[in-house]
């Protein structure tokens, strides 16, 4: 098997970003909305950035899920990028509340649905590209409660 090292960085961050999925359905059954919209959140940056890596080969230096998303041409998880600095500091809220005041739980599924729909579409169009390194397969894990298998 000859898997280059880029390939595997890009390996690394779409793992990441199953796990950061299965933290954010965590934290919305645990009743923490506002850090389960973050790491959805955070979950759309890193499977972006790491089809960027197999499809361009660098990483792009961005936090935007919509940037992100524009260097793919998709565009079915942008809304995430509201998550990304509210969701977090109270000074970043339009009001007087602080974060975790500013979520609810449909707040917390929108934002998971956005990111297993972003997912789902992503890693099947890696593999339709063949995209992916030889020896490793990326199960989409749309409904599943763990990460992405390798």
């Amino acid at each position: 098997m000859n898997v280059s090292a880029q390939q595997l960085d890009a390996v690394r961050w779409l793992k990441q970003s199953g796990s950061d999925l299965v933290a954010a359905r965590q934290l919305r059954d645990g009743g923490s909305f506002a850090q389960s919209c973050f790491f959805s959140q955070q979950s759309a940056e890193k499977l972006f950035k790491g089809a960027i890596i197999l499809l361009k080969g660098a990483i792009p230096r961005s936090h935007s899920v919509q940037d992100l998303s524009n260097t793919l041409r998709a565009e079915y998880a942008v809304p995430l990028d509201n998550f990304y600095t509210v969701s977090r500091y109270p000074d970043a809220s339009p009001s007087e509340m602080s974060p975790f005041e500013l979520y609810d739980v449909d707040d917390a599924q929108e934002a998971i649905h956005l990111v297993e729909q972003a997912m789902r579409v992503t890693l099947q169009w890696l593999g339709e590209q063949n995209l992916m390194p030889e020896g490793y397969s990326l199960t989409p894990c749309a409904k599943a409660e763990t990460a992405p298998g390798f």
